[in-house]
Parts: C-alpha cells; sequence; structure tokens
C-alpha cells in the first residue's frame, strides 16, 4: 500500500488494531491517509502512531530522511480528531534525543 495514495483501503474493512509507526511524517497529507484508515477500523477499534514531535528541531537529518512535517502533540491530536478518531492518550517518549538530533 502506498500511504500517499491509500485508495486500496476501500476494501478493507473491520480492523481491531491499526499501527502506524514513522509513515505520517512522510505524507504530504496525513490526513488523508489517517481518513482512510480511519475507515477501515471497527467501531471501537484503536490507532497506535508513532511521529516525530517538535518542529523546532526540524533539520538536515529530517530532510535527508525525506520528512515533511514534525508534529507538536496538540497538532496531532487536532489532526486525529479531525480525521474522526477520538484521542485517548498522548505520550511522548525519547525527549532527551531532541538536543542531539
Amino acid at each position: 500500500m502506498d500511504p500517499d495514495s491509500p485508495s486500496d483501503l476501500n476494501t478493507l474493512r473491520d480492523f481491531d488494531t491499526i499501527l502506524c509507526f514513522n509513515v505520517l511524517e512522510y505524507l504530504d497529507d496525513p490526513a488523508y491517509t489517517l481518513r482512510a484508515l480511519h475507515g477501515t477500523l471497527k467501531p471501537g477499534g484503536l490507532l497506535v502512531t508513532l511521529v516525530p514531535h517538535n518542529p523546532s528541531v526540524y533539520g538536515s537529518i529530517d530532510c535527508k530522511m525525506g520528512h515533511k512535517p514534525r508534529f507538536l502533540a496538540s497538532g496531532m491530536a487536532a489532526l486525529l480528531e479531525a480525521s474522526g478518531y477520538q484521542v485517548d492518550k498522548v505520550l511522548k517518549f525519547n525527549r532527551s534525543g531532541g538536543p542531539t538530533w
């Protein structure tokens, strides 16, 4: 599946859980993909996602890796809610990695 063009998700349904780790930062329109993924979840299903945090540390490593955005927790929560999800929990990890990034 190409997450920038998730039209093949139209045939998939009834997932209990979707893991979306280190995907959204590569997309031109992460909201489109999040909406498409939402349509594949069972009622009460879960999306677990991991994205790079803190746009202020966006730099040359991000560029070389092909990252488009970095996300603030509040912005990611708003993006998820606008895509149909209920945000239950936001966790931050590897906070010590920011200065070296």
